[in-house]
C-alpha cells in the first residue's frame, strides 16, 4: 500500500478559497489545556503530550469533562464500556438467538427477539439526554475532550450546506462521536457543549455512518437514539445534501480502523473521492477536522493490513485487535486527552455533472488542506514530532 508524507501544492488559486486559519488575531487569548502527569515514552520513540498552551480565542474552543475526580471518571468509563457493550452485543447477537432457540431457552429467545425488532417497529425519537449521558465518556480521558474552531471558520454560514469530514476514524470513533458538532449541539445544552460563536447553530446536522451499522441490532438502537446519524450510501447523501443542511463524515472510514497504530497519525484518503464528488454536485463548503489523540487510546497488532484490507473490502467487517489499560483493555488509555481542531474552509463549485479532472483537482485541494490543518496544528497539542502519513 503506497504511502506519502506529502503532497504538491494545490494548483488552484486561493482567489477560490477559503482562506485558512493559521494568522493570529488580537483577540487570542492563551488557554492552557490540562493533560496527565503520568506521561512516559514509549518503546517506539512516542510520547504524550504533558502540556501545551492554545493561542487561541476562548470563543471557537469548548473543552467538556476537564475535571479530574473520581465521579467525572467513573461516568466515563461507565459512558464507554456501555458503547463496547452495545458494538459487541450486537455484533454477536446473530449467533446468540440461535443458540438459545437451540438450547431451549424460548422465553429468553423470545425477548431478545423484541428488543431486536423494537426500532425497526417502533420509531425511537432522539433523546438529548441519551447524547449527553454518551458525551459523558469525556470525562475519562485525562484532560477531557476539546473542540476547537479555527477562526477561519467565522467565515462560514455553518447553518447550511457544510460537509465537516474529519480524521482520523479511530478504532471506535470516539473524536468524532465526542467532538462532532452535530452531537454537541443535539445535546440541546450549547453552553456545556458548544464554542460560544457557533452557539446559534440549529440542531439539524446529520452525520453519515456505515450503513451496515443500521443492521445490527443493538447498535441500531443505540445510532437512532442518537438521532442524527444517516446510512453513508449514495442515495441517502444526495437525499440530505438536497436539503443543504449541515452533515458530517469520517472520509477514512473503516479503512482507518485497519491502519491505526498508536504512535502513528495515518489518513486513509489517498484513493477516497466519492465523497467530493457528491459534493461538487450539491455545491457543499467543506470543513476539515483532525483528533490528536485519537492514534493513542488503543495500542494495536499492526499485523496483515493487506490482508485486512481485502476481507474488509470482501465481507465489509474490519478485522482488528486492541488493548487499552491493562485492568480493563476495552477502556482507551485515560491519559489522552482527545483534541480536534476543525478549519481550512473552502467553498466547492456547483458541478451537477463533475468530470474526473474535477474531482481530481478538488480532491488535491482536500488533501494539501489535510495536511496544512495537521502540520499547522500538531504543535500546538502536543504532537509536534509526528508527521501525517497519507494512504
Amino acid at each position: 500500500m503506497k504511502k506519502i508524507l506529502r503532497i504538491p501544492e494545490s494548483p488552484i488559486s486561493d482567489d477560490t478559497l477559503v482562506k485558512n486559519g493559521g494568522k493570529e488575531t488580537e483577540l487570542s487569548t492563551p488557554v492552557t489545556a490540562p493533560t496527565s502527569d503520568r506521561t512516559r515514552i514509549y518503546s517506539d520513540g512516542y510520547s504524550t503530550p504533558k502540556s501545551y498552551t492554545l493561542e487561541v480565542d476562548p470563543k471557537f474552543y469548548k473543552r467538556v469533562c476537564d475535571a479530574d475526580d473520581v465521579w467525572t471518571r467513573t461516568q466515563g468509563a461507565f459512558a464507554l464500556l456501555m458503547l463496547w457493550g452495545v458494538w459487541l452485543a450486537g455484533s454477536f447477537s446473530v449467533f446468540w438467538w440461535p443458540y438459545l432457540v437451540m438450547k431451549g431457552y424460548y422465553t429468553a429467545a423470545l425477548v431478545m427477539a423484541v428488543i431486536m425488532a423494537y426500532p425497526y417497529v417502533v420509531k425511537v425519537k432522539q433523546s438529548p439526554a441519551f447524547i449527553r449521558f454518551i458525551l459523558s465518556g469525556a470525562g475519562w480521558f485525562k484532560g477531557g475532550t476539546c473542540l476547537y474552531l479555527e477562526e477561519s471558520m467565522k467565515q462560514i454560514d455553518t447553518s447550511e450546506s457544510v460537509l465537516l469530514c474529519q480524521h482520523p476514524h479511530g478504532l471506535f470513533t470516539y473524536g468524532f462521536i465526542q467532538n462532532g458538532s452535530a452531537a454537541r449541539i443535539d445535546a440541546r445544552k450549547p453552553e456545556v457543549y458548544v464554542p460560544a460563536a457557533f452557539r446559534h447553530m440549529k440542531p439539524n446536522a446529520k452525520a453519515f455512518v456505515e450503513p451496515l451499522l443500521f443492521k445490527i441490532p443493538l447498535i441500531r438502537h443505540f445510532i437512532t437514539a442518537f438521532g442524527n446519524a444517516a446510512p453513508a450510501t449514495k442515495k441517502e447523501m444526495h437525499r440530505l445534501m438536497s436539503t443543504k443542511i449541515p452533515l458530517g463524515l469520517l472520509p477514512g472510514g473503516s479503512e482507518e480502523i485497519i491502519l491505526s497504530h498508536h504512535g502513528h497519525e495515518r489518513a486513509y484518503i489517498l484513493k477516497r473521492k466519492g465523497f467530493l464528488k457528491y459534493a461538487l454536485q450539491h455545491g457543499y463548503t467543506i470543513c476539515i477536522g483532525y483528533t490528536f489523540g485519537e492514534s493513542d487510546s488503543y495500542r494495536t497488532l499492526d499485523w496483515g493490513v493487506k490482508f485486512r484490507m481485502w476481507y474488509l473490502k470482501t465481507f465489509r467487517v474490519p478485522l482488528f485487535a486492541c488493548w487499552g489499560i491493562w485492568w480493563c483493555p476495552l477502556l482507551p488509555r485515560g491519559q489522552v486527552a482527545l483534541e480536534t481542531v476543525v478549519g481550512n474552509p473552502f467553498r466547492l463549485p456547483k458541478i451537477s455533472d463533475p468530470s474526473q479532472e474535477d474531482i481530481d483537482k478538488w480532491h488535491a485541494v482536500y488533501v494539501q488542506k489535510l495536511v496544512d490543518l495537521f502540520d499547522r496544528n500538531k504543535a500546538k497539542f502536543g504532537y509536534g514530532d509526528r508527521e501525517l502519513e497519507l494512504y
